[in-house]
């Protein structure tokens, strides 16, 4: 009979993609290491192989596999500093790459040749001398970046004295709309790109029952992945390819029960006559 449909086992579903460091391949969490929204996820290999001929017509006798290829790519939707780091083929889970507190409302205007400007409460957690933020006019593209070179609370206000450069002499930030927040630098580093290691989980669940399938990928490289896409019409993405690596006795975190390129998991029940 023509193709009839055997069991229910049939692929229909979206994926989660969870990312760690090198020997939290077993703790990976969906709180701590899902990088969010991830679309058209897919893992493949591809294998190479040498023939051995015979005679004139140099008929095939035997072939044999020289090269095995496995790559994954995933659409990364959500553009949070992590993601953007790993998409820069770096550590995403580095210190200072944790989400910041919202904006907060200016306690007094600031205006142009500012070097210092004032917030309500406590704020200096979110401004610590050393760190970077901005002062933004309403939601428009009114934005100041800046330096902090120190920032103080006494009397319930605190006070955020800006490094190097004050506010140009052409910019203002009122009370009734401005606002500023914190900054978290991702800085591109050729000497770091590339060159870090990473494990990573995909969880997809099968359309029938929401059984668990899940590949398990114990050493990678994210190669590529960062990519900004400022349009009014599609929602940009970051659009990782990842490479799996085989992993060596001697890695950090190395893990007998998943020592090769991949493993996946899965519920083997089948239901059949349905």
């Amino acid at each position: 009979m023509n193709s009839l449909v055997k069991t229910n086992n049939f692929q229909f579903s979206m994926a989660t993609l969870l990312v760690g460091l090198p020997g939290t391949l077993r703790t990976l969490t969906l709180d701590a290491n899902s990088l969010g929204l991830v679309k058209n996820v897919m893992i493949d290999s591809t294998q190479t192989t040498v023939e051995l001929t015979q005679g004139l017509t140099n008929d095939i006798v035997a072939s044999f596999v020289n090269d095995l290829k496995v790559k994954c790519t995933a659409e990364v939707y959500e553009y949070t500093a992590r993601n953007i780091a790993y998409g820069m083929s770096m550590d995403g889970s580095q210190a200072g790459l944790s989400p910041m507190a919202p904006p907060t409302a200016l306690a007094a205007a600031v205006l142009g040749g500012a070097t210092t400007f004032t917030l309500t409460g406590d704020q200096t957690l979110q401004f610590p001398a050393g760190g970077l933020g901005y002062l933004q006019e309403g939601l428009d593209d009114a934005v100041f970046n800046f330096g902090v070179t120190s920032s103080v609370f006494a009397t319930g206000i605190t006070t955020v004295t800006i490094t190097n450069y004050p506010v140009p002499a052409t910019m203002a930030f009122s009370t009734a709309r401005g606002n500023a927040g914190g900054i978290v630098a991702i800085r591109g580093n050729s000497a770091l790109s590339g060159n870090t290691y990473l494990c990573a989980k995909i969880l997809g669940m099968q359309s029938h029952d929401k059984s668990p399938i899940i590949i398990v990928l114990p050493k990678i490289k994210i190669l590529k992945g960062f990519s900004f896409h400022f349009d009014n019409k599609t929602p940009g993405n970051l659009p990782f390819e990842i490479v799996p690596y085989v992993p060596l006795p001697t890695d950090i975190g190395y893990d007998p029960d998943f020592a090769e390129v991949y493993t996946i998991q899965k519920n083997c029940f089948e239901e059949e006559g349905f």
